[in-house]
């Protein structure tokens, strides 16, 4: 592709610049390397790196207008490894061990400066995809132990631990995913669940396309906060084979834990139950959502990785 062999010839050198890029193009699917994406994604946080995106909050000599450029560029590397983990069921590449998720993600303070000087959107528009971008960046963060039990990188800490600790070990990761996850229901309440398109403000010429601009990734949010919720119930029943690999994935997740250790629940059916109800709602909202992103004619934009 030409765009890979402009990074293979090495015609832009700028670190920033090369991490931009790479994670565009971390957007692509192909069908003979289905890895594309990981690979492109792992090259972003490469070059965001080396650019010091990730010590946006810590590195004294950056000036204010770089620490905002790498604070962006960093939490969209973080948006995009999260989204890609619970899209194609893969590892993270940006562990509490990189970076601390307790610093402050994306607000719209951030973009406080550029609010009315769009020349695509109103400033009232704006605003609300400001705020649906923040909300992403806080559901990244809730994911994160979800994504770390479910999807775990190879390691071999926990071989030597009893079948007891491991069971005690994964329930917890269970309560702590679904503690995260409804914390961040909580707080996006007010922006997920203003669906009424009367509430968002037309475009300057009166045409309904910011509308659709926002409703999409007030979508697309909503449809990862549901896909989570599908990998917690897998994940009850992946762990028959071992301790290994946001509403979906939280019961895919809880499903496995469950089945790994079916001979310490004595509640075991009850639990099981309670997690298929849980998966059955999800699924269903999850088909709503994707059939009234059809009948708006915007499917079409939503990324293959979904």
């Amino acid at each position: 592709m030409p765009c890979q062999s402009l990074l293979k010839a090495q015609v832009e050198l700028d670190e920033f610049a090369l991490a931009q890029g790479s994670l565009l193009l971390s957007f692509q699917y192909s069908m003979i390397d289905h890895y594309t994406n990981s690979s492109f994604l792992a090259k972003a946080i490469r070059h965001a790196k080396n650019a010091d995106a990730h010590l946006y909050d810590t590195e004294p000599t950056l000036t204010e207008d770089q620490r905002q450029q790498r604070k962006r560029l960093w939490w969209c590397c973080i948006l995009r490894d999260r989204i890609v983990a619970l899209g194609v069921r893969r590892s993270i590449q940006i562990t509490p061990n990189d970076f601390d998720f307790g610093q402050e993600c994306l607000t719209a303070a951030d973009f406080s400066e550029e609010m009315d000087k769009s020349r695509v959107y109103r400033a009232d528009t704006k605003r609300l995809l400001v705020d649906i971008v923040a909300l992403q960046c806080q559901l990244a963060v809730a994911v994160t132990p979800l994504a770390m039990a479910s999807y775990p990188a190879r390691d071999s800490s926990s071989q030597n631990m009893s079948l007891i600790s491991q069971f005690i070990q994964a329930m917890a990761r269970v309560e702590e995913c679904k503690t995260e996850l409804a914390v961040w229901a909580r707080r996006s309440r007010t922006i997920l669940t203003n669906r009424d398109s009367r509430d968002i403000p037309l475009s300057p010429v009166g045409v309904s396309d910011t509308q659709e601009s926002v409703m999409l990734y007030i979508d697309m949010t909503h449809m990862y906060y549901l896909l989570v919720a599908y990998q917690l119930f897998d994940a009850y029943t992946r762990l028959t084979d071992c301790v290994r690999s946001a509403r979906i994935a939280l019961c895919h997740y809880s499903t496995s834990v469950l089945q790994m250790y079916k001979m310490f629940i004595d509640d075991y059916e009850p639990r099981l139950d309670d997690v298929k109800r849980d998966l059955e709602a999800s699924t269903v909202r999850m088909a709503d959502t994707v059939q009234s992103l059809i009948e708006r004619g915007v499917a079409r934009y939503l990324p293959l990785s979904m």
